[in-house]
């Protein structure tokens, strides 16, 4: 009985342990399954989005490049030199002078519409290849192909049987037609055209703007071997440009465009332009359509494709040990139940900002684009106020950072308190914030909640210890007033922003006058630009005057226009123009060349003068501009102390260390360095100290009022002693009557410029005034070098 019941027991404890092995193996075997399945899902998601994020840039660049096409176009119907062609009543009346059937010469007015669109076709090189001005009848008034300007007998008069013609000409006032691809005849290139009507006082189109644009400019590139990018039409069916594949670089006028996409993915595309991604001939795709408007003809999906995750990948896994399948079990349940918390923790960091715990900028402009919609939606107006903090660089130089990242909080902080819950703080990067107020009553009550907001950045904050001051600069933007974009509304926004921070202004609400990108202008920069080729620019001179002796130490040389037609232009009016666009450093060199110049003739003339030009933060991280200097010097036979080189606080300390490099380099080279409109900036003592400079300029909005306002006097006093103790001699412009000069002398100025000594001159005015000129008033009898002895 003891051995049956023994038996029995050794037969159900085998019984138990095979099925705890198939229970085993059955558990390994789902867990491998499930491991294999969850392996390729994920593969296949991360090739997904990884797809889905190509294709969406793509398409955004060019829905970007579709909405900027038809900026430029309507500046173009808008501006001046175009609407010049206007007809004045008479049947075919235009600019042309010489021959009805074949004109001579472009009139001045044809010439100048050729010539902006040249320059057109020069800010936007290998995109724009051709633009023209066409009249009503399908004349050519004027046309510019690659940037060269086609002479009279080269105008087309057949213009109205191309395709676009018809479609642009039935179009109101501001609307811009954009065509299906087409073999230009001028430039024999594929290309896709923009074209706008010319709108006149009785209601009717007199004309139209047209340019075209190169379709290989639109050519994807691709980053990945693996991936492939493609633009389809889904009009006519057809792969519009494919990364792999280049186009027909001679296609005959009359050829077929593109090749056709499969019956597939045309019935895909034709149910919806922005599928969910999907796997056709063994490729992976995904799609993007290209945002448009009502008459682009173009309806562009973005494909990005790349070969589908395959299932034989894991066909060689071996078997694995007990305790190895055993873990991954263990960590497939972990996964499992962690899964969902991790998927809401990355989220959510990808939508805040790390330091701060604030929405970032990609939160935010999805808050505002659902703001904007219901706004649209329901006839609310919105408001965003973009706000930068002034000084912040100097607390992160002075302290260090980790007290910069302690004020950053302390900001973000104060900022949410200050507004309600419906409203959204976020941190865009730096020392750059952002505040959507997704409802308010009007322009006054944003303008009011700014001004708020201000205040309470301006009260001091703690920070480890220390009360630190910050300030900041603001600019407001509303829907639907300024933009019903999130992009055009963050763009109105920032305009305004900078606008404030170089006025100081403090709170500023963005207008279209505060945009540089305006026809007047494009207009002004094209002038500015054959003003350097035609020599129209012309220096003055303001010298400079040793306090105790004196004598002429110096002379500052300005740049003035001479317009032909406006006669001379103020700095004020295109030094801005030339700073926001390439021209700068070509202006600069202008400058330089002509101050340079001059000074070697008064050299030869047996007057030493020194002359001083200003130099733009642009110019300075210019990496050529020392060695231009030292030719400079060279081929004039100048020697290098004669040339001195002005830079204001905020041109060093937009690069610190690049700005030290360059100008130990001119300092090496013999030049002179001054520091301009000291006062204004924030410069650090630590790096003031350490630039090779030897002369300091007090700003002259502190010297014209030192006498009246106690705190400007006292900056005065203490911008001298500074200078004095880090051996740098002081310069005081502004200088406006003999109270300051006299209030300048005892406080130990060394040298004063400004209005009581004498205004900018011609350097041949300023020759006879050095010669002739009394010195002014020291103790004792003094002279003026060239000058006779003072009586």
């Amino acid at each position: 009985m003891e051995n049956l019941f023994t038996r029995s027991a050794t037969r159900g404890d085998v019984l138990l342990r095979a099925g705890t092995a198939v229970f085993g193996a059955a558990l390994l075997a789902v867990a491998v399954g499930t491991t294999v399945k969850s392996g390729q899902a994920a593969a296949q998601d991360d090739l997904d989005n990884r797809l889905h994020t190509v294709s969406s840039l793509t398409a955004a660049e060019l829905g970007e490049y579709f909405d900027r096409a038809r900026s430029i176009e309507l500046l173009l119907a808008d501006s001046a030199t175009f609407r010049a062609f206007e007809p004045d009543g008479a049947p075919g009346s235009h600019h042309l002078t010489g021959a009805a059937e074949v004109p001579l010469v472009l009139d001045p007015a044809a010439k100048e519409a050729a010539e902006a669109m040249a320059y057109l076709e020069e800010l936007y090189l290998d995109r724009i290849s051709e633009a023209c001005l066409i009249d009503a009848n399908g004349h050519e008034l004027a046309r510019v192909v690659r940037g060269i300007v086609a002479p009279p007998e080269e105008l087309s008069h057949e213009e109205a049987s191309a395709s676009f013609f018809a479609p642009t000409m039935q179009l109101p006032a501001g609307r811009v037609h954009q065509a299906l691809p087409y073999v230009s005849p001028d430039t024999g290139l594929w290309v896709i055209s923009n074209t706008t009507p010319m709108v006149g006082a009785s209601g009717q189109p007199w004309g139209l703007v047209h340019f075209e644009v190169a379709l290989e400019s639109f050519r994807p590139q691709v980053t990945d071997a693996q991936h492939n990018i493609s633009i389809v039409d889904v009009g006519t069916g057809r792969v519009v440009l494919d990364s792999s594949r280049p186009l027909d670089p001679t296609p005959a006028e009359d050829a077929d465009f593109g090749r056709p996409i499969s019956a597939q993915m045309r019935t895909l595309l034709a149910a919806d332009t922005s599928p969910d991604p999907t796997t056709i001939d063994g490729q992976r795709r995904s799609f993007a359509p290209v945002p448009t408007t009502e008459d682009n003809a173009n309806r562009w999906v973005v494909v990005v494709s790349a070969p589908a995750v395959g299932g034989s990948w894991w066909a060689s896994m071996g078997p694995a040990p007990v305790a190895m399948a055993l873990a991954a079990v263990a960590l497939l349940v972990f996964a499992a139940l962690n899964l969902r918390a991790s998927h809401r923790r990355l989220r959510a960091a990808s939508l805040t900002d790390e330091l701060t715990g604030l929405p970032n900028r990609r939160l935010l402009t999805d808050r505002l684009d659902r703001a904007l919609a219901f706004g649209t939606r329901k006839g609310l107006t919105s408001a965003v106020l973009l706000i930068d903090l002034d000084r912040f660089k100097e607390v992160n130089d002075t302290l260090g950072h980790d007290y910069g990242d302690d004020l950053l909080r302390s900001v973000a902080a104060r900022l949410t308190a200050a507004f309600r819950t419906s409203d959204t703080v976020a941190r865009l990067g730096g020392d750059e914030f952002a505040v959507l107020l997704p409802e308010v009553a009007d322009q006054p009550a944003a303008i009011e909640q700014a001004e708020r907001c201000l205040a309470l950045l301006r009260e001091p904050f703690v920070v480890q210890g220390f009360n630190l001051g910050v300030d900041a600069s603001i600019g407001v933007a509303l829907c639907p007033h300024h933009g019903c974009a999130a992009d055009e509304v963050m763009r109105a926004a920032d305009v305004a922003m900078y606008e404030a921070k170089a006025d100081r202004r403090g709170v500023l609400v963005y207008e279209r006058s505060l945009d540089g990108h305006s026809p007047s202008r494009l207009a002004l920069l094209g002038e500015l630009r054959q003003a350097l080729q035609d020599d129209q620019l012309v220096l003055y001179y303001q010298p400079k005057v040793d306090v105790t002796l004196g004598r002429v130490t110096g002379a500052e040389a300005l740049v003035r226009w001479q317009h032909p037609e406006r006669g001379l232009v103020p700095p004020g009016d295109f030094i801005p123009v030339a700073e926001g666009s390439g021209l700068i450093l070509p202006l600069t060199m202008y400058t330089l060349e002509a101050a340079v110049a001059q000074a070697k003739a008064w050299l030869d003339a047996g007057q030493a003068i020194q002359v001083a030009v200003n130099l733009s933060p642009r110019c300075l991280v210019e990496p050529t501009i020392p060695d231009q200097v030292r030719q400079l010097l060279h081929r004039h036979g100048l020697p290098a102390r004669l040339l001195r080189l002005e830079l204001t606080e905020s041109t060093v300390m937009a690069d610190p260390e690049r700005a030290l490099g360059a100008l130990m380099e001119l300092r090496n080279l013999g030049v002179a360095i001054s520091i301009d409109d000291f006062g204004t900036g924030y410069s650090s003592m630590s790096y003031l100290k350490r630039l090779p400079v030897d002369e300091l300029k007090i700003d002259r909005s502190f010297v014209m009022d030192m006498l009246a306002e106690g705190h400007d006097a006292v900056l005065v006093r203490s911008s001298i002693d500074l200078g004095h103790n880090l051996g740098l001699a002081v310069v005081a412009e502004g200088v406006e009557d003999e109270e300051t000069l006299t209030a300048l002398r005892a406080l130990g100025c060394d040298v004063v410029q400004g209005y009581h000594l004498a205004r900018p001159m011609p350097a041949s005015a300023f020759t006879d005034w050095v010669v002739s000129r009394v010195p002014i008033a020291v103790a004792g009898s003094v002279t003026v070098e060239g000058a006779p002895p003072a009586r």
